[in-house]
This record gives structure tokens, sequence and C-alpha cells, in this order.
């Protein structure tokens, strides 16, 4: 089951059960209600460096997967073996529908949509031309057309009425679509059936016709997803067993309890319910994963790679990358101390010896993420836009004006830049930082900017902090007014630590720490490094007073320092701002080295080890 993990893990699909209620469905925009079975499409976020779920009910979901337009497949869907067996069936026979081009969405009239055209911007997707405003237009799969570009050489199941939005149409126009669409519906013909033969002849025939018919049919499926019975019967047990536990685990046990489980089991305890219930169900039916015998870390299951992966770490730099799809396991035990719970009493567990995973997966490769939904994520920003708080700010940020006060620069992103100034205490130590992390493994080139600002003129400190993929738009951005020092400086202090595991006051010492950010070390001082004259200019010329006073304008000192501190810095080729000396020929040197090993080619480089990262 080989594939490349990056790939992997950046599956353009995924499903699972809405943890809450607060999901608006991408297509039609309604509540998608807690515990109801929900499809997404993934794709880069505008907010963040990695993929966003874009959640639909599951209906709206597959009314956008057009046949011959998005592909998709079981491999290329995140989460779909850690679902019921039921929902899992059902999702496989949509995916047989959308490769059979037989979706029975894609030839009703209750799939059509109608409305009359906003504006003229709008063009249709067949003849390329305008669609005129108020104008009745039809759309299918969320694609607009003219009425006589779509309604060509086709028929339609259902009644004209089922179109979504008929009824919004005025009684003289739903009279001319029924007519303009009548020659386009279905007629509902009668079944004739064949007269059955008495006797047990004619049944054996008919059986016989029906088992032949059945027969090739069930072939035909065989041959297409590939699971044999055998593998089939076994993954539809492991996801009764596991369902049934975790149903059990949630009504009878407490967020607490399952915490103590699984120490108890000697297994780190995961951030979030669903995913701290996902692991105990795991440890629960096939016992607890031992250590990674690689560096030592934990085992978890990862339902975008479909095997066990260590989430831990071989250096500062290196994430561990062991894999196991059925990894050495220790069995799963309950202390005494829970036995009063009646149903951890009477609980089994261990159930199965080793995972199961589908076998006709083994010969599918997963589908590229489709154009049609590039506009739910970063792949859809064209042009510059305007950011507000957590937006993205655009595909290309350019040159941007630089404020730089008291030897730092404010960043020009922060909406409080022209007002106030980076923060300094009283050993002169400025509290701004900017922090990376890049993992080729996952393909993250993230950065996180942290700046404590102080009101030029008023006793009011904000925390700005900035984030996103290095050389891209993609990122947000968060202020927050705190109204004195103290707690200004504590909220600063323990975000750094919190993102780098190191003390700020201890930065000079900085030690990068395994899976938390590295510091950037940038540098604006020479702009600050202008020394002061001690003669007045012009006090020494013996030139006329209005070339004196022309020249005195142009070599304005004050001036130039004013424009050069809010100079322009090309965020598109120095996204992090101005690097420091030491920090460029740092990277030059590794640089170097690495073309150095690259030429040599005695031996394969690693690029996982810390010096290349």
């Amino acid at each position: 089951m080989g594939q490349d993990p990056t790939e992997a893990k950046n599956l353009p699909f995924g499903v699972e059960y809405a943890r809450s209620s607060r999901a608006t469905c991408k297509g039609c925009k309604n509540t998608i209600q807690q515990d109801t079975l929900r499809m997404s499409v993934r794709e880069p976020s505008r907010h963040f460096d990695g993929l966003q779920d874009n959640w639909f009910h599951f209906a709206c979901f597959w009314k956008r997967i057009v046949p011959g337009k998005v592909e998709i497949n079981e491999k290329s869907i995140k989460g779909i073996d850690t679902i019921r067996w039921d929902d899992q069936e059902k999702i496989r026979e949509k995916i047989a529908g959308v490769e059979s081009g037989d979706l029975p969405e894609a030839k009703s009239f209750s799939a059509l949509k109608v409305e009359y055209a906003k504006s003229s911007r709008g063009k249709c997707s067949k003849c390329k031309l305008a669609i005129a405003q108020k104008e009745i237009k039809f759309a299918k799969h969320m694609t607009w057309y003219h009425e006589k570009c779509l309604f060509v050489d086709v028929k339609y199941d259902g009644e004209i009425k089922d179109i979504e939005g008929f009824a919004s149409l005025t009684d003289e126009d739903k009279l001319t679509v029924l007519e303009a669409l009548k020659e386009f519906q279905h007629q509902k013909q009668e079944i004739v059936e064949e007269p059955k033969k008495k006797g047990k002849k004619g049944a054996r025939k008919r059986s016989a016709a029906k088992d032949e018919a059945n027969g090739d049919e069930s072939s035909s499926k065989k041959a297409k997803n590939g699971t044999d019975d055998a593998n089939k019967e076994a993954l539809k047990k492991q996801a009764d067993i596991m369902w049934k536990l975790r149903e059990g685990f949630k009504q009878n046990l407490s967020k607490v309890e399952m915490m103590n489980l699984l120490s108890d089991n000697d297994q780190a305890v995961p951030s979030g319910e669903t995913n701290i219930l996902e692991l105990l169900v795991d440890c629960a039916v096939f016992g607890s994963c031992t250590p990674c015998p690689k560096c030592g870390g934990q085992l978890k299951f990862n339902s975008s790679l479909r095997t066990y992966e260590c989430d831990g770490q071989l250096s500062e730099y290196t994430r561990c990358t062991y894999k196991n799809e059925n990894p050495e396991r220790k069995k799963f035990t309950i202390p005494k101390e829970y036995k009063e719970n009646n149903y951890l009493k009477k609980l089994k567990v261990n159930l199965l010896p080793k995972r199961t995973y589908n076998e006709a997966l083994a010969k599918e490769a997963v589908v590229a993420h489709s154009d049609k939904f590039k506009r739910f994520g970063s792949r859809g920003d064209t042009t510059i836009e305007e950011g507000i708080d957590g937006k993205c700010l655009g595909v290309s940020k350019g040159l941007s004006r630089v404020i730089v006060k008291n030897g730092a620069v404010v960043d020009q992103e922060c909406e409080f830049a022209e007002v106030a100034h980076v923060y300094r205490d009283k050993k002169g130590l400025l509290y701004s930082a900017t922090l990376g992390y890049v993992d080729t493994q996952t393909n993250r080139n993230s950065y996180y900017k942290i700046q404590l600002l102080k009101h030029d003129s008023k006793q009011i400190y904000y925390l700005f902090r900035s984030w996103g993929r290095v050389g891209t738009a993609i990122g947000g951005k968060k202020t927050e007014t705190i109204s004195n020092e103290s707690s200004a400086v504590g909220a600063f202090e323990r975000l750094f630590y919190e993102k780098t595991g190191n003390a700020w006051k201890q930065k000079d010492k900085f030690t990068k720490q395994p899976g938390l950010m590295d510091l950037i070390e940038t540098d604006f001082t020479e702009i600050e490094d202008v020394k002061t004259s001690t003669i007045t200019p012009g006090s020494k010329t013996t030139l006329d007073r209005a070339i004196k006073d022309i020249i005195l304008m142009i070599f304005d000192m004050e001036q130039l320092k004013k424009t050069m501190l809010g100079f322009q810095l090309d965020l598109d080729k120095m996204p992090l701002g101005k690097l420091s000396r030491k920090q460029i020929m740092s990277a030059y040197s590794v640089l170097t080295e690495l073309q150095q090993e690259v030429a040599a080619q005695k031996r394969p480089i690693f690029l996982g080890q810390p010096r290349w990262r």
C-alpha cells in the first residue's frame, strides 16, 4: 500500500460525523446538524498553512460531483474507514455511480435551478455570451446557462415544477417555462410485464435468468472494486466492533475517565475529545501500541495514510518517519478501580489481533484536487485583495510601506501601526520576533510574527500576531488590546514560549525544540545608525540665500530620515522582513554545502538532517 506521504496527507476529500452544529453547508448554506454524516472538499486554506475542510451535507456534496469533470475514489477520501459500515457502503455506491456516469440527480428536473439574472455580468457556460439582467437562467451543477443552451437533445425525469426556484417565477413565466420544457420531459410509460409461466419449469427459467443477470452484475462489480468477500466481511466486522465500542465509551465514560484509561495504558493523551475517543477505541479493539522502535514516540492511526505513524522527533528539526500498518502491541487493560463502572465491569477488550485494510485500495491512486472546487481555498485567489482580521491578504502583497520607530519595524499589517511602536524594556530588549517552521514531509513552510506594541502617546498596549505560509498570501492576523504593561509583557512571553519552547528573556541562548518553531533573525538597525552632525546645515556656506535654501531643502536630513523610516519593502521577495546578515550567511553556507554534496554524488542525501532544514 505504498504511496507518497505528502500526497496521501493532502487528500482532496473528507468524511466524518459533524462534531457540532456550528458548520454551515457550502452548498445549500443551511446548518449541518451534530452527528450527521458530512463530506468535505479539502483545499489549501486562506488562513493557515495547510488544508481546510469545506463541509457539505452528504446529498449536497454529491450534487457537486459531476461525472467526467470531477474524479473521486475511495482512496482519496480522508476518514472513510472510520465511519459506520453502512455509511461506507453508501459512499461506495455513489462512487460507482460517478464512474459509470449514472448519477440519478444528473438527469432529473429536481437537480436544476432557475432564477432571474441579478445583473448582466454572468456568462452562459456553453455559448460564453452574457446573460442579460432579469433574464431567466438555468443552473446545472452550479453552472449557469441560457434556456436554449441547456435544453438540447436531452430528457429529464420528474416534474418541471420540481426545478429549484420555479415557485419564485411570475405566473406568466411559469407558463412560459412549462411550455418550453415539456418536450424535454420523459413521458411516463406503462410497464408491461411478460406473463408468468405456471409450474416449476417456468419458475426455474425465471430464476435461472435472474441468477444469470445478477451473476453478470456481481462479477462486474467484483472486478471493479477488487474486494473479495472475505476481506469485505472482515472490514464489516471490524467497523461494527469499533463503532459499538465507540458508542459505549461515549455514553458511559466521562472525558476524564477516557483520558485516565489511556494514561494507565502508557498512551499519551491527544487534544480534543474526538481524538481521545478514537485512540481509546483503537487500543481497546487491537491492544495498545508499544513505543516507536525508531525514536520511542507514540504510534497513532492516520486515516489519510491508512497506517500507523509515529508522532515523535528524531532531532530538533526532523520528524520521525516510522510507519507500520500493524505495529507491535500489548494487551489493553482496565485497572481494578474502574470495575465499579458497570459498563467497564462487563466490557471485553483486545477483540481483534490486527487491523484489516481494504485490499482494493492498493490498486487505486489518489486523485488530484479538482479545479471545480478551487474557489473554496487559496487556489481561487487571483487578484490582490484588501485584508481584514483573520482573512487572506491577497495573492501578491507586493511593495508595502514599512514603518520604523525606535530602531524596530512596526508590522504594517497591524491596524495600529501608525500610532504605536514596538515595546522596549528597561534593558533595551525589543519585544518583536519572527518565527518559522519548515517540514518537507508535510509540505509546510510557515511563519509566525509576534510584536508587543505600545501606543505613541497613551498607556495602551497591543499584542499583535500574524501567521501564514512563506511566499504566499495565505494567512491571518490578530490584535489584542491590553491595558497595563505587566499583563502585556506576560502575554507576549507566554505566547513566545508556547510557540518555541524557549523563554523570551533567554532568547540569546535560543535552542530549537522538537516540533516547535525556530527563531528567525531580522535586522533594521542600520536605518537608525545615522550619526547626528554637530554642524548646523548651511552655517558655513557663502552661496546666495535663494540657492542655499534650495540645496538645504534637497539635502534635508530630517526629511531623508522620515523617508527612510517609511521605506517600502517587497513582501513577495522578503516575506519575513529584512533578514539579518547572520541568518543569510548561515543559509548560504548550508546551500553551498548541499551543492557540494550533490556535485560529489557519493551518497544519498537525507534532507531531513538538521543542517538541511
